[in-house]
């Protein structure tokens, strides 16, 4: 978590932005959990929709954002991460929720396991973390959980520091 943690002092406690702790985050999932992706993704208001804040690809250099992934498209997956904090899929093809991505999604991603953990944000809109692994099946140990526990928890203090310092 050394990405995270001095990211979080580099910004103020993300008072000075929020997007340098989501490079921070994915980069630490990435390289600690050793998967190929890690991301944050922000729900929009209607809770219909995910938009990608930040995306660490391990055979990239750079953080795109800006994909949205529709709950029409996997109103199951939608379903789950909207009441379940935590989401540890092995098989992307083979999970009920997931696997009507499977085609479309993962498709163009390549993802082929992942793990998401909620958080709500400042605001109490919930934002997913995810650790993906891409091209293969991987079986989540409980030290990879409990890693994505530890990153979330950072994530909820930053953002419970945020709407006290905005107050």
């Amino acid at each position: 978590m050394d990405h995270t943690n001095a990211a979080i002092r580099a910004t103020g406690g993300g008072a000075q932005g929020l997007e340098p702790i989501y490079q921070a985050i994915c980069r630490d999932i990435a390289e600690q959990l050793g998967t190929t992706r890690a991301s944050v993704w922000l729900f929009n208001l209607a809770g219909d929709a995910i938009h990608c804040q930040c995306l660490k690809d391990q055979r990239e250099a750079d953080f795109p954002a800006g994909m949205v992934l529709e709950a029409t498209s996997v109103p199951l997956y939608f379903d789950l991460i909207s009441k379940d904090r935590l989401l540890v899929i092995p098989d992307y093809a083979l999970h009920p929720a997931t696997r009507n991505l499977a085609a479309p999604y993962a498709r163009t991603s390549g993802i082929r396991a992942l793990i998401d953990i909620m958080v709500p944000d400042q605001h109490g809109l919930p934002v997913a973390i995810v650790s993906a692994e891409q091209d293969r099946p991987r079986e989540w140990s409980e030290a990879d959980v409990l890693y994505m526990y530890q990153i979330a928890n950072l994530l909820t203090l930053t953002f419970k520091y945020r709407g006290r310092v905005a107050a």
